[in-house]
């Protein structure tokens, strides 16, 4: 064990580790100060401003309708900026700081909605194909009270996309399906041939799965609306804590306790790893030097012993070891 802890590999990677050791301290003395730094709490103090004027700018409150429009550039553009902006700026003492941050960067990805509304308006245009076929139809054939209904019917579903919220989707999708239910029962019970009757009850089944696959169209849409309701809730709470702590430079003051803890565990885990492999190295060391030695030795006694060939050892040994080895 004394010879590892005396063998050169052991001895040079000491001097490398106290000169990282050096290196720390001044760390820890001249860096990781908590100290007050206005100029440096000034950053906070703006990002919460400027996050607090993006909660309320028409980007993030008209999302919603930015959704049914297809419209969503500008809104991940701010999202994005925001999402850097964190990144750029150290509040890992916030707490809710990473939610936040895993909350964008999956409002982020799912906000490639493109198939989505491509989707949703070809459901609607379909939509509203079956039912001015159905106003069309009761039309023809001298309907009143149907054409009254499937009008009302034709002007709900031209006006779908003219919704500021999926809410008031879903709410126009259930009046619609009420109407079209109110034509079935009106058809029952009047006067209509039974033929004619069939012919209303199969346009109305099939308007109705028309209904239900413009409902599913719009799952993946409310899904999303309903990530961004709950980010602009964290955010506004969130917020509030940022400006409180940026009031009292407790962002600055928590951010060096952090970088302290972290520094002092790296340290101790460099040290640790240092010591561990500077013993490995100088043990493996050690065994290649008594391994080139007893090779050296059994040399000598085959070259002086077991041989009529003399061979002179005073450059490797010296003069006495040569002239002990001829006695």
């Amino acid at each position: 064990m004394k010879e590892i802890f005396k063998s050169r590999v052991f001895l040079s990677g000491s001097i490398v580790a106290t000169v990282v050791s050096f290196f720390y301290f001044y760390q820890y003395i001249y860096v990781f100060q908590l100290a007050d730094n206005p100029s440096e709490n000034k950053k906070y103090i703006k990002f919460s401003q400027d996050l607090a004027s993006l909660i309320k700018s028409p980007n993030i409150t008209n999302y919603e309708k930015k959704i049914i429009l297809g419209e969503l550039e500008s809104t991940n553009q701010a999202l994005s900026n925001l999402l850097k902006n964190i990144d750029e700026i150290n509040l890992d003492s916030v707490k809710g700081s990473s939610e936040i941050v895993k909350r964008l960067e999956n409002i982020l990805k799912g906000s490639d909605i493109d198939g989505y509304i491509t989707e949703m308006k070809k459901e609607k245009k379909e939509l509203l194909k079956q039912v001015v076929s159905f106003r069309k139809l009761s039309e023809t054939n001298q309907w009143p009270t149907l054409i009254k209904i499937s009008s009302s019917v034709v002007d709900k579903v031209s006006k779908l996309d003219l919704n500021t919220k999926l809410s008031d989707l879903n709410v126009e999708r259930n009046g619609i399906a009420k109407d079209i239910n109110y034509m079935d029962r009106i058809t029952n019970v009047s006067s209509i041939d039974k033929k004619s009757k069939e012919i209303i009850k199969e346009r109305t089944e099939s308007i109705n799965l028309r209904l239900e696959s413009f409902q599913k169209s719009l799952v993946p849409l409310t899904m999303l609306a309903e990530q961004m309701d709950l980010l602009l809730k964290e955010l506004a709470d969130w917020n509030k804590l940022i400006e409180e702590k940026a009031a009292g430079n407790l962002i600055v003051i928590e951010n060096k306790e952090i970088q302290i803890r972290n520094a002092k565990w790296e340290y101790l885990l460099f040290i640790l790893v240092s010591i561990s492999a500077l013993y490995l190295f100088a043990s493996y060391e050690r065994k290649i030097l008594a391994k080139s030695r007893s090779e050296e030795v059994l040399s000598v006694i085959k070259n002086s012993l077991f041989s009529t060939n003399y061979k002179d050892y005073t450059s490797e040994y010296g003069d006495e070891f040569n002239e002990n080895l001829k006695i």
